[in-house]
């Protein structure tokens, strides 16, 4: 409860925050050892069903935006205990202790382990989403090979308990040693920087090379970094404000600065929008608003409070609040003060805030749209169209992709006249001398987008541009600058 709002992923992998789920489970294993419980039919049917109950509850209520494993961990965990102590209840005998519920139950643990890995190589090797047939045959493939694994693995385990001969230890050691020797020696290895051709190593250096930076704050922070990659050099210079998509276009602003002999300071974080009074709301970022803001602040100031800074940029996922998935989330812009109002009318009024506070410290400023969301993994489509046996494999399970030339259809994109960027536009030009620019046109026509050039990727995943996107949007913007 206390450490999942400030370190969900941390929380949710990590045994010590999950560890009295388990336990809860031993604590009642314990009871029912010592001392049968014995309940009443209608008080067990009562248990019983409110487990049921508490489980179907937590399947289709929880969401990305769940605050998960915290306090809703409960649900599901109370309801698990309440099925399991209910002995004798209707649900328990008829329905949970019906021959093939129990089948799948003795091979529960090995068909997750199965499916785990085969479905995640299907999504692996396509560039667009495995179709529901392809994982639905992959499911029934895992189920296979679970039932496999539990008769000649876990069941001869399982029956010598105790008197486990040291061979049979050795045995199942000299296997785990394998595999992370494996592991291990492709790690030390590197084998793709060995034996992958010449392209391929180029595509993995420009994914790896173009991700962050110093100059990007992670979640919690709230002090833009004073790092000599990050702050003005020269007499005058240019300054970029934004969030991780404002980080993607650092290097080539910055190489552009340099071409023309002027100074670049950039001051970016993830998730954080240019915005002065204002802020994105992230349920599953409890205090990140707020973080932001201080960022924002802090930032701002350095920026307008420099004599030397004579232009402005700013840019960010404008879009993310009014995403579909975001929407799902919970996610909104929102006032700093806590007005209610929709997130479109904070949008704008905190566009017009940001470049008038700007303006009035004597500084140009450039609002850029955002970039267009793609559909589909550019990274992958990178690697397939290198490898044909990864794009083969790719049709196997159901990905039609067909944009290995590096141009898409719009189908593979989010509307690019999205809300968050209509709503930027429209509050960008409604100010004097306030530049505007889309990086969205920079990359589309009205029926497809430009995501790579040949087999050189311009993203790195569906909203960031790579290092030689960023190039090529800047260049066609160069007359803004």
């Amino acid at each position: 409860v206390v450490a999942t709002p400030g370190y969900p992923v941390e929380s949710f992998y990590l045994l010590p925050t999950r560890a009295w789920e388990l336990g809860a489970g031993v604590l009642l294993g314990l009871v029912q050892n010592r001392r049968a419980i014995r309940l009443a039919p209608a008080i067990a049917n009562l248990m019983a069903a409110c487990g049921i109950l508490a489980i179907g509850l937590s399947l289709t209520m929880f969401s990305e935006a769940t605050a998960f494993p915290g306090a809703y961990a409960l649900l599901p965990v109370l309801g698990t205990l309440a099925l399991i102590a209910a002995r004798g209840s209707t649900i328990n005998d008829s329905l949970l202790g019906a021959a093939p519920m129990v089948g799948i139950g003795l091979v529960s643990y090995s068909w997750y382990l199965w499916h785990w890995p085969l479905m995640a190589l299907a999504r692996l090797v396509s560039v667009e989403p495995p179709s529901l047939t392809a994982m639905l045959v992959i499911a029934a493939l895992s189920l296979v090979l679970a039932i496999l694994s539990w008769r000649f693995v876990e069941r001869p385990f399982r029956s010598t308990g105790a008197r486990t001969p040291l061979r049979a230890l050795a045995g199942y050691g000299l296997g785990l040693g394998i595999a992370v020797a494996l592991c291990l020696a492709l790690i030390v290895a590197k084998p793709v920087e060995h034996f992958a051709s010449p392209p391929i190593a180029r595509v993995e250096q420009v994914l790896g090379e173009s991700h962050g930076g110093p100059c990007l704050a992670n979640y919690g922070e709230d002090t833009p970094s004073r790092s000599a990659d990050c702050v003005l050099s020269g007499d005058r210079g240019i300054a970029l404000l934004g969030d991780s998509h404002a980080a993607a276009l650092g290097s080539a602003l910055r190489d552009e600065a340099a071409q023309r002999r002027i100074g670049f300071v950039q001051m970016t974080k993830v998730s954080c929008p240019p915005l002065l009074g204002a802020g994105r709301r992230m349920p599953g970022h409890a205090g990140e608003m707020e973080a932001c803001a201080r960022y924002n602040r802090r930032a701002s100031e350095i920026v307008a409070s420099d004599p030397r800074i004579d232009t402005v940029v700013l840019t960010a996922f404008w879009d993310a609040p009014f995403d579909i998935r975001a929407l799902q989330m919970g996610g909104t812009y929102a006032d700093l003060d806590g007005t209610d109002r929709p997130g479109e009318a904070v949008l704008y009024d905190a566009i017009r805030r940001t470049a008038r506070y700007f303006q009035a410290h004597g500084k140009r400023v450039i609002i850029l749209g955002d970039v267009p969301y793609l559909r589909f993994a550019p990274d992958r489509a990178a690697f397939a169209a290198l490898r044909p046996i990864r794009a083969q494999l790719g049709h196997m399970v159901g990905d039609g992709f067909d944009g290995y030339a590096g141009v898409v259809s719009q189908r593979l994109v989010s509307p690019l006249r999205n809300t968050g960027s209509e709503t930027v536009s429209e509050a960008a030009t409604s100010l004097p001398f306030v530049r505007y620019a889309s990086l969205a046109d920079t990359l589309c026509d009205d029926r497809s987008c430009r995501y790579a050039d040949g087999t050189m990727p311009w993203f790195i995943d569906p909203s960031h541009l790579s290092r030689p996107g960023a190039r090529h949007a800047i260049e066609r913007l160069d007359t803004l600058f």
